[in-house]
């Protein structure tokens, strides 16, 4: 019996049961034209469920292949015994993270999402569009009911079924893997796993009709048709040609030249990398809090992949615009297509390059702005005409368009996605056809055009709907959870920080004068995020606040987890902000201004306060707590652009900027450790006990050149004079020993070969100056002279 074919699962009380049942069911012949097996285990999305992981093998208890750690995502094809077969699971083999096809025991699996039964009939299929329907995707063949396997096409894909043989149809085009590359083949597919849209019975002709007032070319295009008959046997494709007018607006893009020949999937970019040439011309045209966002979102890529679609798309517009020269990436290419897929480490490179730059500050600006009016649904129809426009202006243009859409819950669970959009046609669609016009779009999820991947609207609502995401906005609806979150064909923002150049970019900020919206994260939405008056004082609860002081909800793609961190964006960039808690909890808060972004954590506070002067307040009750500070140059008084600070305190504690430094005053306890890091160098100091001050100064020292010092007003005059560093003398990098590794970069230092954590520890003689003197002094030390 044909595991494959059967997705009805039986539990029985015993294997007697079982064979009974099957036995009269196979007697009766009242299942003659279907076939129905019971399983033990189930395929469908699963993950693994074990706190010690499973090993994956090439066969069931053969080899192992890898080893997947507890909570691997992956999906069950197949199942063999205990033993449940995967084209796709990550694991670590050595020190690599690897996808692998194997075998994995299923006592140690947990099915999330079971398969959906399948009944299988050996008639009753007919021609006409299909949309493959199982989670595991069906298998192309040359022939019907086996033959050798052309290639793989995932669940969602669309078909048109010319011929039908038993189960099988025939389509002269699917989509599909073959290795590691998106083909379209002719083959047959087996029906019982997909779902039929729309019968075509006798031949289609194609009828649109056409209506606008904008400036049109008119296109011809050869539709492919064919007379099909459902049989038990085999029937060729009988093709026949007809000739249909479509009215188009735009379109000189081209699907089959401007696009990649590889779709953004994990089969392609996992695991994601950017190599270091790219990564440091990358961190050399941002500023620290630009680079600071860059380094979490691509944090965030590597841990938990989800597509690099807006690097994708926005090279894509480049290219039309001329920044990108195929031949650069592979030799003689001549359009996009041609170039190589990610195998060649400086393409997917570039790719994840234009993908971080949307953590940067201008791509922030944008997309709250887009945000905010997408969240007003009397502002949704500027968006769509904007869109409207711009994409049915790519013929004059040549330029087509980034669009960014999404959607997001009550509970801030979302999802957000990029494409380019490139025409405007008008006319009716069976996959929408509540709707008289559609924007045409390429989704590099594919690497072909595909009807469900357009965004559908209608002409006088402005209402749209994305069959392949399901995503429709709804006028109607009570509140706007379907969202536009970009739409932009302007090359200088897209390659804004680029390392594509043409005709010599302006690198000086494009929204300089515009205000922008500070943004704050929170790890529990039992918050309350309140506007604070220049005293500190409450001034507008979050859930008072008047029209032009609303806080709005962000999607927050840099942040992590949208399990457990929640995203808002202000529309005050004057003002300062608070996170309240009614209780003492542990707080982990990041807030960002245009030229600051602040990381705070407490293990037990009820409100931390941000000011946009750079001020930093913690309440709380006995709690460790950091500051994580980040400015950009024009911003920061010293040499270095991030300031950490570590320590404890038994009720508030506040850090400001001061004009040579920042003060940390309050209740301070025991010691603190100051840690400053650049992109070039860092240090790290502790202070000796200062609970006797009210306040330390975190500057810089001309002894010792330009170090890090902890001052203390010793003589409550107003004046931070007397350094309260505790050194250790010979710990020079700070490991907590002294020995022969201390010297090596002690060595370096005085040769100007590296930089120092701590400098302080390397003046052995105490003298104000490092020289040679003290590497001698420690040399002796190390060797117990």
């Amino acid at each position: 019996m044909n595991l494959r074919k059967n997705k009805i699962v039986f539990k029985f009380i015993s294997s007697m049961l079982v064979s009974m049942l099957t036995l009269n069911t196979i007697s009766a012949g009242c299942l003659c034209d279907r076939v129905i097996t019971a399983c033990a285990y189930e395929t469908g999305s699963a993950r693994v469920n074990t706190p010690s992981g499973v090993k994956v093998r090439d066969n069931p208890n053969g080899s192992v292949i890898s080893a997947s750690p507890n909570g691997t995502e992956f999906y069950v094809e197949r199942i063999d015994g205990e033993w449940g077969y995967t084209s796709s699971i990550g694991g670590w083999r050595n020190d690599d993270w690897v996808v692998s096809s194997g075998w994995v025991n299923m006592n140690y699996i947990e099915v999330t999402n079971p398969e959906p039964a399948h009944i299988s009939y050996d008639n009753g299929y007919v021609a006409g569009r299909y949309m493959v329907d199982t989670p595991s995707g069906v298998r192309v063949r040359s022939e019907a009911g086996g033959g050798s396997v052309l290639s793989a096409s995932p669940n969602g894909t669309y078909c048109d079924i010319t011929a039908v043989s038993g189960n099988w149809g025939y389509t002269p085009s699917i989509g599909g893997w073959r290795n590691d590359d998106w083909v379209d083949k002719a083959g047959w597919i087996p029906l019982q796993y997909c779902t039929l849209i729309e019968p075509v019975t006798t031949p289609p002709t194609t009828t649109i009709t056409t209506t606008t007032t904008t400036t049109t070319t008119t296109t011809t295009i050869t539709t492919t048709t064919t007379t099909t008959t459902a049989a038990v046997t085999a029937v060729a494709p009988v093709e026949t040609t007809t000739e249909t007018n479509i009215s188009v607006t735009g379109s000189p893009f081209d699907i089959n030249k401007d696009t990649w020949s590889f779709a953004n999937t994990k089969k392609v970019f996992f695991p994601p990398k950017i190599n270091d040439k790219y990564l440091d011309m990358l961190y050399s045209n941002l500023k620290p809090v630009d680079i600071k966002n860059v380094q979490i979102l691509k944090d965030n890529l590597y841990n938990k992949f989800g597509g690099v679609c807006y690097g994708m798309s926005v090279l894509d517009v480049l290219y039309k615009c001329g920044y990108l020269n195929p031949s650069d990436y592979t030799e003689n290419a001549h359009t996009l297509r041609e170039i190589n897929k990610p195998d060649d480490d400086d393409v997917e490179s570039l790719i994840i390059y234009y993908y971080l730059l949307q953590a940067t500050g201008d791509s922030q600006f944008q997309k709250n702005k887009y945000i905010m009016a997408s969240s007003r649904k009397e502002t949704m129809k500027n968006i769509m005409n904007t869109l409207i426009k711009k994409a049915s202006e790519t013929s004059e243009t040549n330029i087509p368009v980034v669009l960014n859409y999404g959607w997001e819950d009550d509970n801030k669970k979302g999802w957000a996605h990029s494409v380019v959009a490139y025409g405007v046609e008008y006319g009716s669609w069976s996959i929408a056809p509540e709707y008289d016009a559609r924007i045409l779009i390429y989704d590099c999820a594919k690497t072909s055009f595909s009807d469900d991947t357009c965004m559908y609207f209608k002409t006088d609502t402005l209402e749209w709907y994305i069959p392949y995401k399901e995503l429709k906005y709804d006028a109607s609806a009570p509140k706007c959870y379907a969202k536009i979150l970009l739409v932009n064909n302007d090359p200088e923002f897209l390659n804004r920080y680029g390392c594509l150049n043409k005709d010599g970019q302006d690198n000086a900020d494009i929204y300089a004068d515009e205000e922008f919206n500070p943004e704050i994260e929170v790890n529990t939405r039992s918050l309350s995020i309140r506007k604070t008056g220049d005293d500190d004082t409450y001034a507008i609860n979050s859930t008072e606040m008047e029209e032009d002081e609303e806080i709005f909800s962000s999607f927050g793609y840099a942040s992590g987890d949208s399990d457990s961190v929640y995203n808002y964006f202000m529309t005050d960039s004057r003002s300062g902000y608070s996170a309240m808690s009614s209780i003492d909890e542990k707080l982990d808060i990041k807030m960002r201004y245009k030229d600051e972004l602040a990381d705070v954590k407490a293990d037990s506070a009820h409100k931390i306060t941000f000011l946009p002067d750079h001020t930093i307040s913690v309440s709380g009750y006995n709690t460790d707590y950091s500051i994580d500070l980040t400015l950009n140059y024009e911003q920061c008084s010293l040499p270095w652009y991030e300031i950490r600070i570590d320590g404890y305190t038994d009720s508030d504690i506040a850090v400001e900027q001061a004009e040579n430094g920042f003060i940390l005053c309050g209740n301070l306890r025991d010691t603190i450790k100051v840690t400053a890091n650049n992109t070039y160098s860092g240090q790290t100091v502790c202070s000796k006990d200062i609970s006797e001050y009210d306040s330390v100064c975190i500057t810089t020292s001309n002894k010792y050149g330009q170090a890090l010092d902890i001052l203390a007003d010793k003589d409550k005059d107003g004046i931070y004079e007397t350094s309260v560093i505790s050194n250790v003398c010979g710990d020079v990098n700070g490991d907590g020993c002294i020995d022969v590794f201390d010297m090596i970069i002690a060595r370096k230092y005085l040769f100007g070969e590296e930089t120092i954590a701590d400098l302080y520890n390397l003046d052995m003689n105490l003298s104000g100056d490092i020289k040679i003197a003290d590497l001698v002094m420690l040399q002796k030390y190390i060797m117990n002279e």
